[in-house]
């Protein structure tokens, strides 16, 4: 999953920005073997106060979850759909994904999110900066909503197949 990458960007963000300082969160959320080691590092970083670990959260309110965030991040090396990605743009939220995961073709720059140059903690870093702005968070939300309803949604992908059936 990569989520040590989004650690070590948020230890440049909180070094080398002081308008953002330690104000930044990031929620884990999941339950895996990584999580010792996350924990470790978190605290190693000095980010303690800065990480959340969430655990396991149900199917059923994983949505829930994901609207207490402002922006999703997937820095996975490799990720076939990133179906997260998806729940996160039905949610409304601004989304942030490695170049290397397929939900990258979800990402419409400087419309709904960024893709980053993948295990490039600087250029990640760079990117969640670009949301310190709650106006542009919401905006990048509103088109990742509107991203699922147009091409995501059960209408849109039935009238895809209908084309294709009828071509």
């Amino acid at each position: 999953k990569n989520l040590p990458l989004v650690l070590e960007a948020m230890k440049h963000i909180i070094k080398h920005n002081t308008v953002i300082g330690t104000n930044i969160k990031y929620t884990i959320i999941g339950s895996g073997e990584e999580g010792e080691k996350l924990r470790e590092l978190t605290k190693k970083l000095g980010l303690q106060g800065n990480v959340i670990f969430a655990g396991y959260i149900n199917n059923e309110i994983i949505a829930e979850k994901l609207l207490e965030n402002e922006v999703l991040i997937l820095p996975s090396y490799s990720e076939a759909i990133g179906l997260v990605v998806l729940e996160a743009m039905a949610n409304s939220l601004p989304v942030i994904v490695s170049d290397k995961a397929g939900a990258s073709s979800y990402v419409e720059t400087e419309k709904n999110g960024y893709v980053f140059k993948s295990g490039d903690c600087k250029d990640l870093a760079k990117k969640i900066l670009e949301f310190k702005d709650s106006k542009k968070r919401e905006k990048f939300g509103k088109e990742s909503y509107k991203k699922i309803i147009t091409e995501y949604s059960v209408e849109a992908i039935g009238n895809r197949l209908k084309s294709i059936i009828e071509n």
